[in-house]
């Protein structure tokens, strides 16, 4: 078979996304989850080590999120223009509630005053919930498809997509699972009647995801046709039914999550935080299996859809990008692996937040 680099490349960048995405997730999902959780804290020294064990990370977090619109925009530009075109205002507002979020981790400590305090409160609660909220609902309808066509009037379409409810129910997903994310980074990170009343919520944040969860799983399966394109059998035997890959996606994160659960019975935090991990990464595949080859799924014409190879940059340009990533990825890598490194363990004294 001939090598092809204009097939080669659109997949190769586009798992690279695929990693940015979950790196991201990784990441910054625990600092949009501890907006979730801020409030389980009951005065503000608590508040203050909250915020002081995501402080030196969390804006490194969100270098992941320049990477993946970044590199949307390099190695697929037409689909980048749609996106943005539908989504101009929501992308709007979310790119001022990072804004907003910054602010309110950054000004909160500038003066004692509680009033002073209590408002950045507010903002850092509000925009955390939001952005995972809305990050949701992005996929939400990407999942699902848009009206792409030559004659529909894309700027019109922001708000009524954002009242589908599926997307709905994938920012409730999203924004549980950053909060259980959150849990259990943070029951790494502070210690005492803080840590105790953590744990104790996170039952119910558990509930809350695996109810929105299996909900999404059987409307997936209903309402998607992609989710049956991809089946699985237990066994080549004759007359054994086959299965959505979706379910094996979703046994799998059940799984995760009874996992969780267990290790942090046992007080085995840094276990938590690996299986949160993992139950993100099923999460991102399971998107992954259902769009893939689709960057935007057309639901007018599926002629109109933009996939990795007619919505791709020239192999030129992606060749290019490729080289700068192999260098630039390894080094961002290390960068975040060594800060986590310094700070890892209890959070001290909250001096700075």
């Amino acid at each position: 078979m001939e090598f092809s680099w204009s097939l080669i490349l659109p997949i190769a960048w586009y798992a690279i996304l695929t990693v940015a995405v979950f790196a991201y997730s990784l990441g910054d999902g625990f600092d949009l989850g501890m907006s979730t959780i801020y409030f389980i804290s009951r005065n503000d020294e608590e508040r203050r080590y909250l915020l002081n064990s995501i402080g030196p990370v969390w804006d490194g977090n969100e270098v992941w999120l320049i990477i993946i619109f970044g590199g949307l925009f390099a190695g697929f530009p037409s689909a980048y223009a749609m996106l943005l075109s539908i989504f101009y205002m929501p992308v709007w507002i979310l790119v001022m509630l990072y804004i907003f979020r910054g602010c309110s981790l950054e000004f909160r400590s500038k003066t004692e005053s509680e009033k002073w305090r209590g408002f950045w409160d507010i903002l850092f609660c509000g925009s955390g919930l939001l952005i995972s909220f809305f990050l949701g609902v992005f996929v939400g309808n990407m999942i699902l498809g848009l009206p792409l066509a030559s004659t529909t009037p894309y700027a019109s379409l922001s708000w009524i997509l954002f009242s589908r409810p599926y997307a709905l129910l994938c920012g409730l997903l999203v924004t549980s699972a950053f909060a259980i994310h959150a849990i259990t980074f943070a029951l790494m990170k502070v210690s005492g009647d803080l840590q105790n009343r953590v744990v104790k919520r996170f039952p119910y944040f558990l509930s809350a995801f695996l109810v929105v969860y299996l909900l999404l799983g059987i409307a997936s399966i209903l309402m998607i046709p992609q989710t049956r394109e991809f089946s699985f059998s237990i066994g080549n035997f004759p007359g054994v039914p086959t299965y959505p890959l979706l379910i094996l996606f979703m046994s799998m994160t059940l799984g995760g999550c009874c996992a969780i659960k267990t290790c942090i019975t046992k007080q085995r935090y840094g276990c938590a935080f690996l299986y949160s991990s993992f139950n993100l990464l099923i999460l991102i595949l399971s998107v992954v299996a259902i769009l893939f080859p689709n960057l935007l799924f057309s639901t007018v014409d599926p002629e109109n859809s933009y996939t990795i190879y007619n919505a791709a940059a020239s192999t030129k340009t992606l060749q290019t990008l490729l080289i700068i990533m192999l260098i630039g990825l390894p080094l961002i890598i290390s960068y975040s692996v060594y800060i986590y490194r310094v700070f890892r363990g209890k959070t001290d004294f909250p001096s700075v937040y």
